[in-house]
């Protein structure tokens, strides 16, 4: 029960920050399933939400974009780029012209194509 404890009191709107709330950057948080037989459920606990939460004071936008931007090349590989990719851009066309505005060497011909080696991985 105490990884399900902490996951409610971390949830709370008191411990979120507003605005970032308000554009959905503050996702729920939940008790892992999942951990190592190795270590206890509340030290996976632990490990996870030190992994996913940042506590703040205070923080200025460039800030924030910088922790944003190490949080993401930790996780950058092929499929999250294309997952990005095609959150944003949905049709082949708007996709290939995104990609050929960041390189325009970068010759597609289908969605297969569309990853981080084609000029994603400026992570631009």
């Amino acid at each position: 029960m105490l990884p399900q404890s902490l996951a409610k009191e971390v949830n709370e709107k008191k411990h979120l920050v507003s605005q970032l709330a308000e554009l959905g950057y503050c996702p729920e948080v939940s008790a892992p399933a999942d951990f190592r037989y190795e270590e206890s459920k509340l030290e996976h606990t632990l490990r996870t939400l030190t992994d996913s939460i940042f506590y703040v004071e205070r923080l200025r936008y460039d800030e924030l974009l910088e922790v944003g931007r190490k949080a993401l090349a930790r996780k950058w590989d092929d499929k999250l780029a294309r997952l990005m990719l095609q959150s944003v851009r949905v049709d082949f066309n708007s996709i290939r012209e995104f990609l050929k505005s960041k390189d325009n060497k970068v010759k597609l011909s289908g969605y297969s194509e569309c990853s981080a080696r084609h000029a994603l991985s400026s992570r631009s």
